[in-house]
């Protein structure tokens, strides 16, 4: 039996965003970006985690087009692997229409034919409550995904009504969804030296100079701790790998190379370019402190 993936786009966006500044009053959807490569790839380790490895069928996201058609942006989730775009409609005040009956029925449907056993669900609609209900009177466990943020994002009755609970924290949100007005961080530069006068003759006294900060490690340090915890998320859902980097961290033996090697990945992804080299040392240290606290 498969775990299948019903991701609700109305959530994902607005309730990212309020996760992100931790505050009610969302950003709307073109204030937003999203990395939709990196979403889905933490939806599957989520299916595999919360259905103890099961295998899995696909994930459906649900979301509304304009009459127009679907935007760039749904159209590049529908070309991913193992993702399947269900499109409602927008009215003409551009609410959804259609889309919590989509996800409603292709549940029931999986589980009547007997191609799930467990659904992994990302909303916090109150009207999926009824779907999540037949789905479990006919044998599947039903697993509630939610995001960190203000009281309130998610019906509280829906999450009782799941057979599980896992809410997603502030830097797992960040690692696929941005905020694309946001203004990048100042970059603190180097002071200037002072000039001296030409008709200085005297030699200053030896003074030790002061180390200017490194500039690109200081602007790029969210970003260095966002591709940490990705590599860190990816090592998780190998069962095999993580097994080989604890004993690793326990013998205080040098990370294995296919852990450092996803790790530079992560960090070319976010930075939009090569780490330097005290930025990877900082980063290989920073995962090995995560590794060692899972001890």
């Amino acid at each position: 039996m498969r775990v299948a993936v019903f991701v609700d786009a109305g959530y994902v966006y607005p309730q990212g965003s309020s996760s992100l500044s931790g505050k009610e009053k969302s950003k709307t959807r073109d204030k937003l970006t999203l990395d939709e490569n990196v979403i889905a790839e933490l939806l599957k380790q989520q299916a595999h985690v919360s259905s103890n490895g099961k295998e899995l069928l696909r994930i459906y996201w649900y979301d509304a087009a304009p009459s127009s058609g679907p935007s760039a942006e749904q159209t590049r989730i529908g070309k991913l692997n193992d993702v399947k775009l269900r499109l409602g409609q927008l009215n003409s005040e551009g609410q959804q229409k259609g889309v919590d009956s989509l996800l409603v029925t292709d549940l029931i449907e999986l589980v009547r034919n007997k191609a799930i056993c467990d659904a992994v669900v990302l909303t916090g609609d109150e009207d999926i409550r009824v779907g999540v209900q037949i789905a479990q009177n006919l044998g599947v466990r039903v697993h509630l995904l939610g995001f960190v943020g203000p009281k309130g994002n998610q019906s509280i009755s829906l999450q009782q009504e799941a057979d599980t609970l896992e809410i997603w924290d502030k830097p797992k949100v960040a690692s696929f969804l941005r905020d694309a007005t946001a203004k990048p961080e100042k970059i603190q530069r180097p002071p200037k030296p002072e000039t001296r006068s030409r008709g200085a003759t005297a030699k200053p006294a030896s003074v030790t100079p002061a180390k200017a900060p490194q500039v690109a490690t200081l602007a790029a340090g969210p970003e260095i701790s966002i591709a940490v915890q990705r590599a860190f998320d990816l090592l998780i859902a190998n069962p095999e790998k993580f097994g080989e980097a604890m004993t690793a961290v326990a013998g205080n033996l040098r990370l294995p190379s296919q852990l450092t090697t996803s790790l530079n990945v992560q960090l070319k992804s976010r930075l939009k370019r090569n780490p330097t080299r005290p930025e990877f040392a900082g980063a290989k240290e920073a995962l090995s402190k995560k590794l060692m606290e899972v001890r």
